[in-house]
């Protein structure tokens, strides 16, 4: 936090022209700040939590107009969620290392089910988030020639990809991989050279690849087994609670407190919902974002948050789109890293605003932050670079 903190004093510049869509965001920052003040944080959310929360926001304003920071950013989180991967992995073929050693530092008071799945989190929900932020950074990076030694370096960050994809199944978050497969196969339907056909066959090889390995290998080996029970019983619910696994209740809170304040809300973090008898204690998210705005901060500070949110999604996807077609007329198409981050960018908002529906990426920090820094700041950052306007033709498109 205080890193983070630095950071925004030492870049803010009073010649920085602020987007009317940051405007937005910094008001939600203050509806969630005036709400922990107002109410405490007994009664809505952590400090370090909300501290976390607007240093996000405030570095997303702040390092705008400046592309130096992007690369050592996203390679820095690259690096720290590798080791998630790599520890999901280690810890799920010897869970007698994760029982002996990590649960008794990680667990501490949770009452809900982690194990290995959680790697060095406390929680496998957690985990899951890491793990696949992880996986759409190194799928832009291996996707993107970003470095001089070309396909040996997307090579590399190919088989980081892999290893991200088999911690992401590891950690049976079903919803994150579905989400993160679709991301990547509109990406890869943008951009194949032989066009949406050409993309199609890839998406089915790999998938073909992926059933024959679960055929062959399903039942002999324990953990696929378990992943592809999870994922199967997300098609073969015969309830819409079932398959979600309880959130139906969750949501009929949040539209009962919506209810009794409909323009502003309860207060940032106020939701909660007493699971009966106690099995999982307290929940303080709705696991659906639009849901909790509207209980916490009501109609006008659901709008707040979608205003911003909207023109960021839309101005990413003009732009790759703009990219794409700059690189089917001149025969070179996404290079360097820039063009990686606007990828990834890209391909993150597809993740976290889908996510929203079923989650609650705007109040874990495992998500929120690199939604804020990494794919709404590289797009503002983007946006106010000189240099990257004159390379790509952004004048027509909201910030």
């Amino acid at each position: 936090m205080m890193s983070g903190l630095f950071v925004c004093v030492y870049k803010f510049n009073l010649r920085m022209v602020i987007p009317l869509s940051s405007i937005f965001w910094l008001v939600l920052a203050v509806l969630a700040l005036g709400a922990v003040v107002l109410l405490g944080p007994d009664k809505t959310v952590l400090p370090k939590r909300m501290g976390l929360f607007l240093i996000s926001m405030l570095m997303m304003v702040a390092l705008s107009k400046n592309l130096d920071w992007i690369q050592p950013a996203v390679l820095s989180c690259l690096i720290l969620l590798s080791i998630h991967a790599l520890s999901t992995v280690l810890l799920n073929v010897f869970p007698a290392l994760y029982d002996n050693v990590i649960a008794p530092r990680v667990q501490g008071s949770s009452v809900t089910v982690i194990g290995p799945k959680a790697g060095l989190t406390s929680h496998y929900s957690y985990n899951g988030q890491l793990v696949a932020t992880g996986l759409l950074i190194s799928y832009a990076l291996s996707k993107v020639n970003t470095f001089k030694n070309g396909k040996k370096g997307r090579a590399k960050f190919g088989a980081l990809t892999l290893l991200f994809v088999v911690a992401l199944l590891l950690t049976t978050k079903r919803t994150p991989l579905l989400i993160c497969i679709s991301a990547m196969a509109i990406i890869e339907c943008l951009t194949s050279p032989r066009g949406r056909v050409g993309a199609v066959y890839k998406i089915l090889c790999v998938s073909f690849a992926v059933c024959v390995i679960v055929v062959v290998f399903g039942n002999q080996i324990t953990i696929i087994s378990n992943v592809m029970n999870r994922l199967s019983a997300l098609f073969t619910a015969s309830t819409l609670e079932e398959s979600t696994t309880g959130r139906t209740l969750l949501w009929d809170r949040a539209i009962q407190l919506w209810n009794d304040s409909p323009v502003f809300g309860s207060g940032w973090g106020t939701y909660r919902y007493y699971w009966v008898g106690g099995y999982q204690g307290v929940s303080s998210a709705a696991h659906n974002v639009f849901l909790q705005l509207l209980a916490e901060v009501g109609i006008f500070g659901l709008l707040v948050f979608l205003i911003p949110a909207s023109l960021v999604f839309i101005g990413l996807t003009r732009t790759v789109l703009l990219r794409v077609k700059q690189g089917r007329s001149s025969g070179v198409g996404f290079h360097g890293f820039v063009d990686a981050a606007l990828v990834f960018a890209f391909v993150y908002q597809i993740y976290f605003l889908v996510y929203c529906f079923v989650g609650a990426p705007l109040y874990d920090f495992e998500s929120f932050p690199v939604y804020f820094v990494l794919s709404c700041g590289v797009w503002y950052s983007l946006y106010e670079s000189n240099a990257y306007k004159d390379r790509v033709n952004l004048q027509s498109i909201p910030r």
